[in-house]
């Protein structure tokens, strides 16, 4: 018998989900075929993979193409299944999601939960998870093995040194809720209606999510009194994320910034004449010191070898930290240094440095005088919630010190 010129197709088809990811519909393609994923993906010839994203970013049009002879679909099927891996570069996406909606759909998972610009449901109005709340991992971080074993709104994350997956069920994690009017829940629906294939520059995409998504930012620090601590935290880390420099779109960002404000005529002036180092132009206008060298050297800018001494901008620092809420790491992130001295610095300044997570925010971290009775401080101190009630009831009790 020849060998067949063309491979024989499954015999079980289970067609993905609109917008639904690759991953989650291969992973439940494993489960009806009752076999692990990496077989599954074996068995369609494509190239092994142990970080899940690479199957919703890095799969080439031919591995696309063979799957779909394979499950007999029509060409082009599952095109609307991955994402373009030019809207990532160095940075691994992290997937987050809604429970509710993973109740609704029976564990399967949307594309745009892979988008870092996507922060939350406007479905559910609510905030989307980052981790898994059990195993405090991202899901969907590694290739799972025997998917066919567990549920599918289960955590199949691997803790550190053993064997065993988390468990987790998902849809039960706490509902991560955002008031009505939060200005994300009108603004997210435009960004999931923003195209994402077809597309010749990712620039386009990016112009678009940045000027819907720089309002919310800048309005931050005014939309947490009624967040929950949980919610707070998962905010926080969120435009973390957003504004990681590693990532395409902060990339893109940062040199939007360089090419408007770093002119020819501007380095001129304040490098050459005024003798300030670049590492100090980076601090002055929040941009990566990397971002800075190129944008200068695009402009034909002679670099002289050493850098002149780093000063910190006092007001934008304390803006950063107290006003936008960003952490010691983000902003040294931001700028191109560790967090060591963003940190020496705001100590410097008689800053209070604030916890790591959700227990950093003021209402969470300010104590009363002594004076204020015992059980009023007990229902103030420690939690935002008790310090909304107080506003809303117009108390005069003193501000927390």
């Amino acid at each position: 018998m020849g060998e067949l010129s063309e491979p024989r197709t499954m015999s079980i088809r289970l067609p993905p989900l609109p917008d639904e990811s690759m991953d989650s519909w291969l992973e439940t393609l494993a489960r009806r075929c009752s076999m692990s994923l990496p077989a599954l993906i074996s068995a369609f010839g494509l190239p092994r993979i142990d970080r899940t994203h690479r199957l919703v970013t890095r799969l080439t049009e031919h591995d696309l193409r063979q799957v779909e002879r394979r499950l007999a679909l029509p060409p082009g099927r599952l095109d609307q299944a991955v994402v373009p891996g030019d809207l990532f570069g160095q940075r691994a996406p992290r997937c987050r999601f809604c429970p509710e909606c993973l109740t609704e759909t029976q564990g399967r998972w949307k594309l745009r939960w892979w988008l870092p610009w996507t922060l939350a449901c406007s479905r559910h109005q609510v905030l989307l998870h980052i981790v898994c709340p059990s195993c405090g991992i991202p899901p969907r971080h590694r290739v799972p093995g025997q998917v066919h074993l567990h549920r599918p709104t289960r955590c199949l994350n691997r803790a550190a040194r053993t064997s065993r997956v988390c468990g987790a069920d998902l849809t039960f994690a706490p509902s991560l809720t955002l008031f009505p009017y939060h200005s994300l829940i009108g603004v997210q629906p435009q960004l999931d209606a923003i195209p994402l294939h077809g597309l010749q520059d990712p620039g386009s995409v990016f112009a678009r999510v940045d000027q819907l998504l720089a309002p919310v930012e800048h309005g931050r620090a005014g939309q947490l009194d009624r967040m929950s601590p949980a919610a707070f935290g998962t905010w926080e880390r969120a435009f973390d994320d957003v504004n990681d420099p590693a990532s395409q779109f902060c990339g893109w960002r940062m040199r939007e910034r360089a090419r408007t404000f770093l002119t020819r005529e501007f380095l001129d002036r304040e490098y050459e004449q005024n003798k300030k180092s670049l590492s100090q132009l980076a601090v002055d206008f929040g941009l990566p010191y990397r971002i800075v060298i190129e944008r200068a050297k695009k402009l034909g800018v002679t670099i002289t070898a050493g850098r002149r001494p780093l000063r910190l901008d006092d007001v934008w620092l304390r803006e950063q930290y107290v006003i936008h809420l960003r952490s010691p790491r983000g902003i040294g992130k931001a700028i191109g240094i560790s967090e060591g001295p963003v940190k020496r610095r705001l100590t410097e300044l008689g800053v209070a440095l604030r916890p790591l997570g959700p227990y950093s925010r003021e209402q969470m971290i300010g104590q009363l005088d002594r004076t204020v009775p015992r059980d009023i401080r007990a229902a103030l101190e420690g939690t935002a919630h008790g310090w909304v009630v107080c506003a809303a009831s117009r108390s005069t009790w003193p501000s927390p010190r």
